[in-house]
C-alpha cells in the first residue's frame, strides 16, 4: 500500500483493526521492544506525538510516561479501537486526531518527542524525507524522535533532532 492512497489504506484497515492487537500479542518481543523504543525517546511531562498511533499501543504506554501524547492517524477503524481503549482504560492524558500529520497540527504546535512504530513502510522514499522534515521542524530544541519497525523497513533507531537528517 506503500503511497497508495486513503481508500486503499482505509479498506486494508478497516479489516486489519479487528486483528491487529491480537497479532501483536502472538509476538512478545514486539510490545518488549516497542516499550524500550517508547521509555528511551518520551520523558516524564513531555508533549508527545504518536504518528501512525494505529490502535494505540504506544500511545497508550507513552501516555504513562508523558504529560500529553497526540496520537495521529488517518485510519478511522484504527483510531476507533483507539478510543474504545481510551474510554475502558480512563485514559485522559491522549488527544486523538484522525488525519495526516503534519496537516493535523497547529501551526503553532511544537513537541518534545515524537514517536512511530510501523508507519513509515507506508510511505514513498519522497513521503519518508517529507514526513523527517516534518517531525524535525515541529520538535523543540532537545526533541527526540522514536522510529520502531522491522529490519528492511527503517530498523529499530532512537535519534535527537540533530541527527535526523532534513
Amino acid at each position: 500500500y506503500q503511497g497508495k492512497g486513503d481508500a486503499k489504506i482505509n479498506a486494508f484497515y478497516k479489516i486489519w483493526a479487528k486483528f491487529y492487537d491480537l497479532s501483536i500479542d502472538l509476538d512478545p518481543a514486539y510490545q518488549r521492544e516497542l516499550n524500550k523504543m517508547i521509555e528511551s525517546v518520551v520523558l516524564l511531562d513531555d508533549l508527545t506525538i504518536d504518528l501512525g498511533c494505529g490502535t494505540g499501543l504506544s500511545s497508550i504506554h507513552a501516555a504513562n510516561i508523558a504529560k500529553k501524547v497526540v496520537a495521529i492517524d488517518p485510519s478511522t477503524s484504527m483510531i476507533d479501537k483507539l478510543s474504545e481503549k481510551i474510554q475502558q482504560k480512563n485514559i485522559k492524558n491522549i488527544e486523538i486526531r484522525n488525519g495526516y500529520f503534519p496537516q493535523v497540527l497547529r501551526p503553532d504546535e511544537e513537541f518534545d518527542s515524537i514517536i512511530s512504530s510501523f508507519m513509515f513502510a507506508h510511505l514513498t522514499r519522497e513521503m519518508k524525507a517529507d514526513i523527517l522534515a516534518a517531525m524535525h521542524s515541529r520538535l523543540s530544541s532537545n526533541g527526540r524522535i522514536g522510529l520502531f519497525s522491522a529490519q528492511g523497513e527503517i530498523a529499530s533507531s532512537f535519534e535527537v533532532k540533530n541527527e535526523v537528517a532534513t
